[in-house]
Formats: structure tokens, sequence, C-alpha cells
């Protein structure tokens, strides 16, 4: 696990937020059910997942993140 995703989950506790699962791509957090918060876990989930190519040195291709919300796996959302 990479020193951003260590650095996200010490920023991810105030917010009340954590990592559920961490698999290849995608980053799914459990976070509190207020729009301000759910914003700003987005924020800082996008941000994590494309800087992570730094880390590796890769520099010539950039990583793009979306974030979805919702209750359930299954019925994630775009987020807008």
């Amino acid at each position: 696990v990479d020193d951003y995703v260590y650095a996200a989950k010490r920023q991810l506790r105030d917010y009340g937020a954590t990592i559920v699962n961490l698999v290849h791509d995608s980053m799914l957090v459990k976070c509190p059910n207020d729009p301000a918060t759910i914003r700003e876990v987005m924020a800082l989930g996008k941000e994590t997942m494309m800087n992570m190519q730094y880390n590796w040195g890769i520099t010539r291709v950039p990583f793009l993140a979306d974030a979805k919300v919702g209750n359930r796996w299954g019925s994630l959302k775009k987020a807008s």
C-alpha cells in the first residue's frame, strides 16, 4: 500500500470516514451521511487516486478518477 493511501487514511479519520476496501484502481470509503462531508471525502479520494502515478514514477500519462456515492456497492451513482 502506498504512502498516499496511508496519508489518505489519516485525513479521512478527520471526517469520520474509513477506507473499507482498496482493490487495484478502486477505493471504497465509508463516511457519515452528510453532504459537506461526502464532498470533502470524495475530493480527498479523487486526489489520492490521481496522485498515485507520481509515487510510481509515472509522469507522462495522467491518472483520472471519478467518484460514486450510494448506500450499497451495487447502487452507487456518479457524483455530481
